[in-house]
């Protein structure tokens, strides 16, 4: 986390990217509270019966989100036809995505599953540098190393 507001990687003038590092600072504080709620007080609905308040609640703060910081101009252009397929697929990723973190979360103990989401933003990283050709700074790679380490200290321990 000390690595995001690293000098070397952005201006601290900035008040976007420092905006974008206190969300992303904030993100990883409601993951972590969200995990300790799951252990703390485990719900008697199945993942099935979660998803539809999941998708709600989703629905309306990022609708606000983008209301209030968006560009709203922007879905102008969008045809119904577009509108039902970002529906689609927006309904599909999110139920697989919450049914798989939701499940892991639950059956594994906090800490390794912790851990193993944070594979995700590394496969991000990886994907951006290798097809997209984006540059790595000291503090991109400072975190990804963090990581990789992370992971393979829990995979030792867990197997031992």
């Amino acid at each position: 986390m000390a690595f995001l507001l690293l000098p070397s990687t952005h201006t601290l003038s900035n008040t976007e990217a420092l905006l974008g590092k206190g969300l992303l600072l904030l993100a990883a504080v409601v993951w972590a509270f969200q995990i300790a709620l799951l252990r703390r007080y485990p719900s008697g609905w199945t993942t099935l019966q979660l998803l539809p308040w999941q998708l709600l609640v989703a629905t309306f703060g990022l609708s606000s989100l983008t209301v209030g910081f968006g560009d709203v101009s922007l879905l102008q252009g969008l045809d119904i036809q577009s509108l039902m397929v970002t529906t689609y697929v927006g309904i599909i990723s999110t139920t697989f995505v919450f049914w798989g973190m939701l499940h892991i979360a639950r059956t594994m103990p906090a800490i390794s599953s912790t851990i193993s989401f944070l594979g995700i933003p590394a496969v991000g990283l990886l994907s951006s540098v290798l097809l997209l050709s984006e540059r790595l700074d000291f503090g991109l790679v400072a975190g990804f190393v963090m990581i990789a380490i992370a992971v393979f200290i829990q995979s030792k321990n867990s197997r031992s």
